[in-house]
């Protein structure tokens, strides 16, 4: 096959595939839909106005007593505090021995 003749070939697939996708936009029978040019916009509801309250902060109950609390009272004397303190301190016991 020549040059010439796959040249021919290509134009007429060219043209075939715009004439499958020119003839329905040329040809088109559907009837075209008229846009109403008034508005469709329903009036305006009637509302209720009603106002909101300005909110209240929570009431949130006392903080419970805490150690640090009860060691910042200066009522108890030294060896009352080293007695709590002994108290409080978690007991371990230590493979190692104070040097």
């Amino acid at each position: 096959m020549t040059e010439a003749m796959k040249h021919r070939l290509v134009g007429a697939a060219v043209l075939v595939a715009l004439g499958v996708i020119a003839w329905p936009v040329l040809f088109d029978t559907t009837p075209v839909r008229e846009i109403s040019q008034r508005s469709q916009i329903p009036t305006e509801p009637a509302l209720e106005r009603f106002s909101v309250d300005e909110p209240q902060p929570p009431q949130l109950p006392p903080a419970p007593d805490s150690a640090a609390q009860r060691a910042a009272q200066v009522s108890q004397t030294a060896p009352e505090r080293e007695k709590e303190a002994a108290e409080l301190a978690p007991r371990t016991t230590s493979r190692w021995r104070a040097r």
